[in-house]
């Protein structure tokens, strides 16, 4: 049966304070989309930088862990336009991965950085249509699988796209999943030593206005199940993690009377194990979800007050049954809005995003809470 939890009323609120915040970019509209920790402390952050001739490149900043002074940035790129939408830490290397249309039509981007920001490969893939990662994990054994979406291959329309790459970028294996409608990856998870989840939408397979998808694969490119959950509204798997019993956690867009947070547990074998509405009084767009420190969930996304527009910032930490322990919102007045977030050693949350500046222009953001909250686990 699904529960719903009303968050105004139910979380306690427990502000884990604000370590730094840092607004980075220039003149134009340039945004953070993923973020991610690096073994030292240090945090890399990746998302698109305009430049002041107009041209839109892929962006990566490494910030110090503790005080987000900014230890280096890069711009990668060529004509046209070029993203990056998430990241990966791959040993003492960066995989920033997202779409470039330098030959053409956008096709899926990776880039491999060392840690002092310099490239030491990049490579595309894709046919005549839209391509893109739009999501990264590293593998336990080494590579990494990105997930996105192809409109040059699969069953036709727009498919849901995993690619698996060694340590040097060269491609093991790609797969498709979709029917005659459009089907798009958003993110992907490493679950255990010999298994791949990737989560999105679907417009496939009767789904109405749009369901949950979520499939699973061995790091063979075997499938070994897929699944799609969802009512009369759309319902997007917006991020995944690993979950209990080699199963898997899903956070997800659902359509109600306003965006909800929809959290889905699903078992080894791809049934729906455990699921929980998170309902609030403002439009709910969670971004990012991860096992928090010492157990339980973080997450986070942008909040959209209905009568005003305005946009602002949430985290949450909730229990292993997704019980709320606390809330915090950031950039209330602000239009701050989040993409991801990354769960720091000691248990702080990295999280970025973008910021509206009085000239109206994007900035990139990136907060990092104190390192534990009222209330969280192992307190």
């Amino acid at each position: 049966m699904l529960s719903s939890l009303l968050l105004v009323s139910a979380l306690s609120v427990s502000d884990p304070g604000i370590a730094f915040s840092l607004e980075a970019g220039g003149a134009g509209d340039d945004r953070f989309e993923g973020i991610a920790s690096m073994p030292g402390g240090d945090i890399v952050a990746v998302g698109t930088r305009t430049g002041e001739d107009g041209s839109i490149d892929g962006w990566a900043v490494m910030v110090d862990g503790d005080d987000g002074g900014v230890i280096w940035q890069k711009t990668c790129g060529g004509p046209g336009e070029d993203e990056f939408l998430d990241v990966a830490v791959l040993g003492d290397s960066i995989l920033a991965v997202g779409s470039t249309t330098r030959n053409g039509e956008p096709d899926l981007w990776a880039v491999l950085l060392d840690g002092d920001g310099e490239v030491l490969r990049e490579t595309t893939l894709g046919g005549g249509f839209e391509d893109a990662a739009t999501s990264v994990a590293a593998l336990p054994r080494g590579g990494a699988v990105l997930a996105g979406y192809t409109w040059s291959e699969g069953e036709g329309g727009c498919d849901m796209w995993l690619v698996k790459m060694d340590g040097t970028l060269d491609v093991e294996w790609t797969r498709t999943f979709g029917g005659q409608a459009q089907d798009k990856a958003y993110c992907v998870a490493a679950l255990d030593s010999t298994g791949i989840v990737a989560g999105g939408m679907t417009y496939s397979f009767d789904s109405g206005g749009g369901d949950a998808c979520l499939v699973e694969y061995d790091l063979w490119g075997m499938r070994r199940w897929a699944g799609h959950w969802g009512g009369p509204g759309y319902d997007f798997a917006m991020a995944v993690s690993p979950g209990p019993a080699d199963g898997c956690t899903a956070a997800c867009w659902s359509r109600r009377h306003m965006c909800a947070v929809w959290l889905i547990s699903v078992d080894r074998l791809g049934t729906m194990a455990d699921e929980r509405l998170c309902e609030s009084l403002a439009d709910l767009r969670v971004e990012s979800l991860a096992p928090a420190e010492g157990g339980g969930w973080a997450l986070a996304g942008t909040a959209e007050d209905p009568a005003s527009g305005e946009e602002s910032i949430f985290a949450w930490l909730l229990d292993d049954s997704f019980g709320g322990l606390w809330t915090a919102s950031f950039g209330e007045g602000e239009e701050a809005s989040c993409r991801d977030l990354a769960v720091m050693p000691g248990g702080a949350l990295a999280l970025c995003g973008s910021m509206e500046t009085a000239e109206s222009a994007e900035q990139g953001l990136i907060i990092r809470t104190s390192p534990r909250a009222p209330g969280t686990p192992g307190e």
